[in-house]
């Protein structure tokens, strides 16, 4: 009996170690799919030319679409870019394209008459990259994260 739970444990550990050193467990550096397209980063580089979110929600503990900033943004915008994530000593990054929230609450942010909420989502798996490499609280800040006027 000792011997077929040291073989288990035994097993456990060096199963354990493989993942770890395949990276499976470990957040893995983010693939070209979280890079932004080149149309999204084509434009005015001047900050006057910049939307910034009211909130950004930074959970990806939480599960998936759990990182995302929230746009208060007037009824006709037009949206044609992603939002861009810019994170200091790190790649540009892109959000998804932002979608329109019903209602004029969201998450504590509110919109006036004339205005809509937006959120842009960006990936839990690049988010989590970006953690394990110490980079949460550049995440969290709004003025990283903009969307072209």
């Amino acid at each position: 009996m000792k011997r077929i739970l040291f073989s288990l444990a035994a097993l456990t550990f060096i199963s354990a170690a493989i993942a770890l050193l395949n990276g499976s467990i470990l957040p893995r550096k983010p693939s070209e799919v979280s890079r932004c397209p080149s149309e999204a980063l084509i434009g005015s580089d001047t900050k006057s030319d910049r939307i910034h979110p009211e909130k950004v929600v930074v959970r990806p503990w939480k599960g998936r679409h759990q990182v995302y900033a929230i746009f208060v943004l007037p009824d006709d915008y037009e949206i044609d870019n992603a939002v861009v994530v810019s994170i200091e000593g790190e790649m540009t990054y892109c959000a998804s394209k932002p979608a329109r929230v019903k209602g004029d609450e969201f998450q504590g942010v509110y919109a006036k008459p004339g205005e809509d909420i937006f959120v842009a989502r960006f990936r839990t798996r690049t988010a989590s990259w970006l953690i394990a490499q110490g980079k949460v609280e550049s995440l969290k800040q709004p003025h990283n994260w903009s969307l072209r006027r």
